[in-house]
């Protein structure tokens, strides 16, 4: 099975919204197929292959921004990631998944 499928596979068999058993899941699904680079251009950039992390710092970094930008989020998403809404924090890992699966997963 590829990445994807078995990334596909363990979102589509969850049980409900144990986020730490999906992230730990997906962490170790990634680190069977990918390395923790991938390249553009002949440049070698970094992305994390934990789902969890790369979903903590989009979440921080989109507040951040929003911040800056005045643009005002919902109240229950000013919230550090542990803490945001189960299907806010589940959307932001699977995001994140995805993000890892477009970007590394297309350099192995």
């Amino acid at each position: 099975m590829n990445l994807q499928e078995e990334f596909y596979y363990r979102i589509d068999n969850d049980n409900g919204y144990d986020n730490k058993k999906l992230g730990d899941d997906l962490i170790a699904i990634a680190k069977n197929h990918l390395s923790n680079q991938f390249v553009i251009s002949g440049v070698r950039l970094s992305l994390p292959t934990d789902p969890m992390k790369l979903a903590e710092y989009l979440h921080n970094s989109y507040e951040l921004i929003a911040k800056k930008t005045n643009w005002n989020t919902q109240e229950s998403c000013k919230v550090k990631f542990k803490d945001l809404p189960s299907e806010n924090k589940t959307t932001m890992i699977l995001l994140a998944g995805k993000l890892i699966l477009d970007f590394v997963g297309n350099e192995t």
